[in-house]
């Protein structure tokens, strides 16, 4: 379980992040949504450990989280990826840094470049590929150790809509199957009702958590199409609309 109690954020003396509590259980998925800079990804960077609260605590299982854990993945914005190294190289590289035999690596980076559409372009180097191609390596190279934490800041954001949509379910399936806890934070309401059981609607200045909205209705087949998910879409757009 991840669970944020009380946490403030300050850079410079202003206060970022004010009173951020939540709690998301193992395999459980979360959406943050709201302004830009209310601090959304300031929150991703904390459970990632890359950056620490100001005040308040951050704990995963029980234990604070003081430094980056080997259980998370992070995908970026812009993707990361090293564009010197092919698409195979790419997602080995986690792997290879956490010194997995040779085998292992090679069959695990073939087996998710398979899962996600993208093996006949291992060989080829990321400023060949499209913006939606570099996502697919993006997310293949965070799966490739088999985190058991994924947290995504943005991860669609400037792809087609048709892509995007693809993405998005490509992620939704591999939550299904590894019980991947998920954390997704975005500007876009329907990203954010299709991929979090819970969603996390905030304000800025400073970014604190307006509402908590339980979307288990997610997990209903054909949910992007129904009336439950036009209805948590409504409800968002009218908070974030009033603010």
């Amino acid at each position: 379980m991840i669970k944020l109690n009380s946490v403030n954020k300050r850079y410079s003396g202003t206060l970022i992040l004010e009173d951020i509590s939540f709690n998301l259980k193992n395999g459980k998925s979360l959406s943050i949504i709201g302004p830009s800079g209310c601090g959304k990804t300031t929150i991703l960077y904390m459970i990632a450990g890359l950056i620490k609260p100001s005040s308040g605590t951050i704990l995963l299982n029980g234990k604070e989280i003081k430094e980056p854990d080997s259980r998370t993945a992070f995908i970026l914005q812009d993707y990361g990826l090293l564009p010197w190294k092919t698409v195979i190289e790419n997602v080995s590289l986690g792997m290879k840094i956490k010194k997995y035999p040779k085998q292992k690596i090679n069959s695990t980076a073939e087996r998710i470049l398979t899962d996600l559409g993208i093996f006949t372009h291992k060989d080829k180097y990321p400023a060949t590929l499209s913006g939606g191609e570099k996502q697919r390596v993006a997310i293949a190279r965070a799966l490739s150790t088999e985190p058991a934490i994924l947290l995504m800041d943005e991860p669609f954001s400037s792809l087609d809509t048709l892509t995007r949509e693809k993405l998005q379910q490509a992620i939704y399936d591999i939550h299904e199957k590894r019980s991947l806890t998920l954390i997704t934070v975005t500007h876009s309401i329907e990203e954010a009702v299709f991929l979090g059981d819970t969603i996390l609607v905030m304000t800025g200045g400073p970014g604190k958590i307006i509402s908590t909205i339980d979307n288990s209705s997610r997990r209903k087949k054909d949910f992007r199409n129904s009336k439950e998910f036009y209805s948590v879409c409504g409800s968002i757009r009218g908070m974030i609309g009033s603010l």
